[in-house]
């Protein structure tokens, strides 16, 4: 895995990092979809997971949301979903100046599959630690306390 360009990496990490801090400063973001295995994908796809309570608090229902995408018959609990990802995609994109296209999922734990996916951005508060600063990237020395 870990096709994407480091170029790519870096200029996306400040809209990962905002969403991670400002929106879900306790949950990991991570990289899915082609962008694990093209190291230009024509999109970036980023996945956010909530726990399923989050989810329900923030948006509705857990199995009402996923029925609704499976039969396309979305209501209330739907259409909030999809409107506050546009917002967060469009803040992220906003933040890295549209330089890249990038494809926001937010889903509950009961949604999520076995597709493979590779963590971009860990909380504090968890246990591994934050990946390195864009700059740092770009650095020969590794940055201090920072598990590569």
């Amino acid at each position: 895995m870990a096709a994407l360009k480091a170029e790519i990496r870096s200029g996306i990490f400040p809209a990962i990092k905002n969403l991670a801090e400002n929106h879900y400063p306790d949950r990991p973001v991570y990289l899915v979809g082609s962008s694990l295995f093209q190291d230009e994908p024509m999109d970036i796809d980023v996945l956010v997971i909530l726990t399923d309570e989050e989810f329900a608090y923030c948006y509705g229902d857990v199995d009402k949301w996923i029925d609704e995408g499976n039969t396309g018959q979305w209501t209330d609990c739907r259409w909030r979903h999809a409107s506050d990802v546009i917002l967060k995609r469009n803040e992220m994109m906003t933040i890295i100046e549209w330089k890249y296209l990038i494809d926001l999922m937010i889903i509950p734990e009961k949604a999520d599959c076995d597709k493979p996916k590779e963590l971009l951005y860990v909380p504090d508060n968890q246990t591994h630690s934050i990946p390195p600063q864009p700059e740092d990237m770009m650095d020969d020395n590794p940055v201090e306390g920072v598990d590569y």
